[in-house]
């Protein structure tokens, strides 16, 4: 993106403006952001709920776990299927968030 030099002044309805804040407000962004975004050819998603964001946490907090288990057992079977579960959990997690918090570019 290059630097932002020239400004745009627009007027808005009160209906158009209530419109705007409440999708900057779902997505979580801002309303030039917002606007950016669409005048760039994407169409942001609703921001999942903070419930998303602690499961996520709590599958790395898991994974961490797992991997801190790894590394203090001396079986090699049972040392690589903990180390198999922790990237299990791990990719999960990419998986998701990729899913949930990805642009939809129109």
């Amino acid at each position: 993106m290059g630097e932002k030099r020239i400004k745009k002044q627009f007027w808005l309805t009160e209906e158009q403006a209530a419109d705007l804040a409440k999708k900057a407000r779902l997505t979580k962004l801002k309303e030039v952001t917002l606007i950016r975004m669409l005048l760039d050819g994407y169409r942001p998603r609703e921001a999942p709920g903070m419930a998303f964001f602690y499961d996520t946490n709590r599958m790395i907090t898991a994974a961490e776990h797992l991997a801190e288990a790894a590394r203090t057992q001396t079986d090699p079977e049972v040392k690589e299927a903990l180390l198999r579960e922790c990237n299990g959990l791990k990719e999960l997690r990419f998986r998701l968030m990729q899913e949930y918090l990805s642009l939809d570019r129109e």
